[in-house]
């Protein structure tokens, strides 16, 4: 009976890794269907590339990116009512941060309804929110918090009011000084550089 055990065990064990090694391969077409798409601009790729994800996205390993891919993807294609249907059939366990769920979800709205300044800015500020709220509730600094934040708050805020909250959160966090000044250059360069073309 032990032998049996073992012998189904294994043969799970088998598939799962066939599996796994399937879902990297999936991944890494993906990635390269959107590198070559930053080269020649061939929408086609980032069909391809939603194609390859479908696959990516049932293994642990994977599914994280893929999911952040996904969504990435589909706004690129400005298909914002299939990304919205596509984020609410996520849970927020499929995030590596609880708040990511409503600020995916939240940014996709905000491009859907673009036009509408009121809109957008009230998308906007509902992801503020739950950020603000996650970094009230555990209380450490974690770059990529403060990335998601202070990126959504360069798409509602000048560029003074931005650098003087960077400034503000800098005499909090001392020693994080060379993020967010780095992190203020990168937002205030970017939208300088999106107002001239």
């Amino acid at each position: 009976m032990y032998l049996l055990f073992l012998l189904l065990l294994n043969i799970q064990c088998g598939k799962s890794q066939e599996s796994i090694e399937k879902c990297k391969e999936a991944f890494t077409k993906a990635t390269q269907q959107i590198n070559s798409y930053q080269i020649d601009k061939d929408k086609n790729r980032l069909e391809k590339a939603l194609d390859y994800l479908e696959v990516s996205v049932a293994c642990e390993k994977t599914k994280l990116t893929s999911i952040e891919l996904k969504i990435s993807i589909l706004n690129t294609l400005d298909a914002y009512e299939k990304n919205i249907l596509f984020i609410e059939s996520l849970k927020i366990e499929d995030f590596d941060k609880p708040y990511k769920k409503d600020m995916y979800l939240n940014f996709v709205k905000s491009k859907h309804c673009q036009d509408k300044i009121n809109c957008r800015e009230k998308y906007l500020r509902e992801i503020l929110s739950s950020i603000d709220n996650y970094i009230k509730e555990v209380r450490f600094f974690d770059e990529s918090v403060y990335y998601d934040l202070f990126t959504i708050k360069a798409e509602i805020l000048s560029e003074k009011e931005l650098s003087e909250d960077i400034q503000n959160i800098i005499k909090q966090y001392p020693e994080q000084r060379e993020f967010l000044e780095t992190l203020e250059f990168t937002l205030i360069e970017k939208e300088q550089i999106s107002v001239s073309e």
